[in-house]
């Protein structure tokens, strides 16, 4: 499986985004892919009004292809994983998942 993939897929299962810059990390719904550039939308209970993006250089599968890692030159600016890993209370965002 590619990052793009592996990327779609979090989105559809259960994947948080984490962005280092100001740092946050939210539930994600949804990832568009442009050409060195991502726009992306966190799921909100409330809507889904929310659409950010970033560019990046270089995009990197991490842990045997399980997580996405995205780098602007040499730093990373954002991380996609499973969302049992990306530290969010488990309970709230199973909650937000099936809403």
């Amino acid at each position: 499986m590619n990052p793009k993939e592996r990327t779609e897929q979090l989105a559809r299962e259960g994947g948080t985004i984490q962005i280092f810059d100001p740092h946050s990390t939210l539930t994600l719904a949804k990832v568009e892919w442009g050409d060195n550039r991502i726009k992306w939308c966190a799921i909100f209970p409330e809507h889904q009004g929310h659409v950010h993006e970033f560019e990046y250089n270089r995009v990197t599968l991490f842990n045997d292809g399980r997580d996405v890692a995205f780098y602007a030159g040499k730093k990373m600016v954002a991380y996609i994983c499973p969302y049992e890993e990306g530290g969010l209370p488990l309970d709230d965002v199973r909650e937000v998942l099936a809403e």
